[in-house]
């Protein structure tokens, strides 16, 4: 169950916050470290994100007692014999940067390369023969910070699911807070005072805004600064693809997406990311 408030203790001092009242900053210079589950006599730390959407979630190395309605099961040992469980899982950085890799030469291929590369995948597939299969936890795909590893997971038997692609034009409500790998045309880069930028990215007529958030800043520090390259290189370069990794929203009060990117390495344009780029200009 989603947590929606938290126990605020510092000595005497105790409050409940609804997760609406917490921001970046009353969170980083007040609350961080005080926060506890609302459930009565459970002790399990509590952290906020703030990413899009912002949530609070269970501290890594915390359990909540037993018959809290925040209770979860650990994954641990090797495992294989009940669906009940589910694993979010991290990808790799290396499949990160493979799966973007293969994006982008999909979405640039022509039409008679796309009718070959189809005839290939068919010609590789084969039905496949189990005896004795076991059932396995089922799995999500994660990106900011709440998995464990493709290395822990598949400690455990498990392999990360699959990263689903998704071009700014056939995302639908169901892809609404799932990671998608998305494509698309960058359309207008628009930057801030944070040293980051909003990208509007388009695929026929259909448009998402780009958005890195403080997670994003947090987590990569070393990009910030670097937008204004992007800006300068669309003025330069007809039909920018985007490329990236990222949690899908649904803007409120409107009926178009966002999509936040909470590290670095996780987008790139035209096989660039923002260091490359930077590099290029250099």
């Amino acid at each position: 169950m989603a947590i929606l408030s938290a126990i605020y203790i510092n000595g005497t001092e105790r409050r409940e916050y609804k997760k609406s009242e917490i921001d970046a900053n009353l969170y980083d210079n007040y609350l961080k470290g005080h926060l506890y589950c609302p459930t009565e006599n459970c002790n399990a730390r509590i952290v906020f994100n703030s990413g899009v959407p912002n949530y609070l979630r269970t501290w890594s190395k915390d359990d909540h007692i037993e018959g809290c309605i925040h209770e979860f099961k650990r994954v641990k040992g090797r495992i294989g014999i009940d669906t009940s469980y589910f694993i979010n899982v991290e990808l790799s950085s290396k499949r990160k940067k493979r799966a973007l890799k293969e994006a982008f030469s999909m979405y640039t291929m022509t039409e008679e390369e796309r009718k070959e590369d189809k005839k290939k995948k068919s010609r590789k597939k084969t039905t496949p023969t189990t005896t004795g299969k076991k059932t396995r936890p089922s799995t999500n795909i994660v990106v900011n910070g709440e998995g464990v590893s493709e290395g822990e997971a598949s400690r455990v038997g498990v392999r990360g699911p699959n990263l689903s692609k998704r071009t700014v034009d056939t995302l639908k409500e169901k892809d609404e807070g799932e990671t998608r790998l998305l494509l698309g045309i960058i359309k207008e880069v628009v930057l801030d005072d944070k040293g980051t930028a909003n990208i509007v990215v388009i695929e026929n007529n259909t448009k998402v805004h780009v958005k890195f958030e403080e997670a994003f800043r947090a987590n990569s520090p070393n990009y910030l600064g670097l937008f204004h390259y992007l800006q300068r290189y669309i003025s330069e370069v007809n039909d920018v693809v985007f490329a990236g990794i990222g949690e899908v929203s649904i803007l409120k009060n409107n009926d178009h997406y966002t999509f936040s990117i909470f590290y670095g390495e996780d987008f790139e344009v035209n096989k660039m990311n923002l260091l490359n780029l930077s590099v290029k200009y250099s």
